[in-house]
């Protein structure tokens, strides 16, 4: 397989019902993709995937502008959005673990800074990679200890 083909077969894992983003991706030329594609594919997706979303949503942040003062708790990270490098790496967390390599999942979790191991996509990410290290146990035959 080649870059591209690399490359697209990743947008397509990453979006699999955007029709807009796969074709986007094909106009990407090959000779502007690094060795290893998988990254800029996921770097291409969410800037698409930022481009595509409404910029404005007032009828979400007028609800929520009432409740944000009420919601607050002693967990600052999980009432603030990742930052777009440390989603990155979550969102790379999902790619590893649909290509089927739960330990380098593991890798880019470990790798996020220590203030946002509670926050709950991570939270939620790890707990997938815990699950698809399990299946990999049982799967190969080694029991659980």
């Amino acid at each position: 397989m080649n870059k591209k083909e690399n490359f697209l077969k990743a947008v397509q894992i990453l979006a699999p019902n955007d029709q807009f983003i796969l074709q986007s991706a094909q106009c990407v030329a090959e000779e502007s993709l690094p060795a290893a594609p998988g990254g800029a594919a996921l770097e291409f997706v969410v800037a698409m995937q930022r481009l595509t979303r409404p910029a404005w949503r007032c009828k979400t942040r007028f609800k929520l502008a009432d409740h944000r003062s009420a919601a607050r708790t002693s967990c600052p990270v999980a009432q603030k959005p990742l930052l777009l490098k440390h989603a990155l790496k979550v969102k790379s967390v999902e790619f590893w673990l649909k290509l089927g390599q739960p330990a380098q999942a593991l890798a880019e979790i470990k790798s996020l800074p220590e203030k946002f191991q509670n926050h709950p996509s991570v939270i939620k990410a790890h707990l997938a990679v815990v699950r698809a290290i399990r299946e990999l146990k049982e799967a190969s035959g080694h029991p659980e200890r």
